[in-house]
């Protein structure tokens, strides 16, 4: 199944931008609920954290930095999931939702502490690279969510779906 398969009855035929912009918003009322308790219970706390208290040992913001990283997984494994099933035409209740998250938690890990070597590599000698390259792997999560496949396979097939989407989709996905 091409990435994005299960979105494809969306893309065979073209919308209007009324309709584009009414399917969207059926979708994000069905999703909503789950995104926003996600968002509340994992990433606001952590990120409060960080904010209020910025002169923390080195130690205490790596450990915070690092809690981040696997909150941001957890929370957009999470949300792959409750759109998909929206998708469905399913309901999903922030229990599934986290399962799934913590389910592929050490794969998408894994595959994050690649992205970051490769993209920090590139930026410290090439900085043009560098962002070409981080924006190649953007969707790597996704990848990871859908297919279960992790690591640098993770990385090359987001890079294939930058490419082979279009060029275009490149420019929205810069950090």
């Amino acid at each position: 199944m091409p990435f994005g398969g299960m979105h494809s009855s969306l893309f065979t035929r073209e919308l209007s931008l009324p309709e584009f912009f009414a399917l969207s918003w059926e979708l994000f009322k069905k999703i909503y609920p789950v995104l926003t308790l996600v968002g509340i219970i994992l990433l606001f706390p952590i990120f409060l954290l960080g904010e209020l208290y910025p002169e923390l040992p080195a130690a205490v913001s790596a450990l915070i930095t690092l809690t981040e990283a696997v909150a941001t997984a957890v929370f957009t494994l999470g949300a792959y999931c409750a759109v998909h099933n929206a998708l469905h035409q399913q309901e999903t209740t922030l229990g599934e939702a986290f399962a799934f998250g913590m389910a592929r938690l050490g794969k998408a890990l894994w595959t994050l502490a690649l992205y970051v070597l490769i993209v920090a590599f590139l930026s410290i000698f090439f900085l043009v690279p560098g962002v070409i390259w981080g924006v190649y792997y953007n969707f790597a999560l996704f990848v990871v969510a859908q297919d279960g496949i992790w690591g640098y396979p993770a990385l090359k097939k987001s890079k294939a779906v930058i490419i082979q989407v279009n060029t275009f989709s490149f420019i929205f996905c810069l950090p």
